[in-house]
């Protein structure tokens, strides 16, 4: 294969330069022959102007461990000889920690101890206890009155009901303008408190509010 150049020299005048494979080669073989020699003279150039720094010499400006090590035991020698005699609190560091007793560490103060109280839960009062015999009159005390009937048969089966559901009940005769009238009572209280709280236990259970207090019979 052949190159061709075609190069304008003037404007009349043209030159044809030819070149093949072989001055391709030739050139760059010359080329790189080139910068192999330049590579060589550069390194030789630099090996003769290079600095050669000797590294065995101590630098003047560091200073001697020896002499440091001689003169921090000389101040060690001076500071002894000034300080007194050591005593037990002249320790260094590190002997007071190994030395001394550690002081103890402070305790918590024992928790004053709390009394604990148990207050029962509220109960209902119990009814107070009749002192007389159910349907016997009582001599003495006070008494609820649960009804004043003008029968004797009514009064009769009250008490027997008032009985039956365990209260000490009776009937008391009383004669008012002419008329006798059967009361029915439920009696044996010892004072007139016991027999206002029987009355508001008694309201309660027989669902009547025209109950009264009296003193017995």
């Amino acid at each position: 294969m052949v190159l061709a150049m075609a190069e304008l020299v003037g404007p009349r005048h043209d030159r044809t330069i030819w070149m093949t494979r072989a001055h391709l080669a030739a050139l760059g073989l010359m080329t790189v022959s080139i910068a192999v020699l330049a590579f060589f003279v550069g390194m030789q150039v630099g090996k003769g102007a290079g600095i050669e720094i000797d590294l065995e010499e101590p630098r003047a400006f560091l200073p001697d461990p020896a002499d440091e090590d001689a003169l921090e035991a000389l101040l060690r020698e001076v500071e002894r000889a000034k300080a007194p005699a050591a005593g037990p609190s002249d320790l260094e560091f590190p002997d007071a920690l190994t030395t001394e007793t550690p002081p103890d560490a402070p305790q918590a103060a024992p928790e004053p101890e709390v009394e604990t109280v148990v207050t029962p839960a509220p109960q209902a009062p119990a009814p107070p206890a009749p002192a007389a015999e159910p349907g016997r009159v009582p001599s003495s005390g006070w008494a609820v009155q649960i009804a004043a009937l003008d029968s004797g048969t009514e009064a009769d089966a009250l008490v027997s009901h008032l009985v039956a559901g365990g209260h000490a009940a009776y009937r008391v005769e009383a004669l008012v303008r002419g008329q006798t009238w059967y009361r029915v009572r439920v009696g044996g209280f010892a004072s007139k408190d016991d027999a206002a709280t029987g009355k508001r236990q008694l309201s309660t259970e027989l669902g009547r509010t025209d109950l009264l207090v009296a003193p017995a019979p």
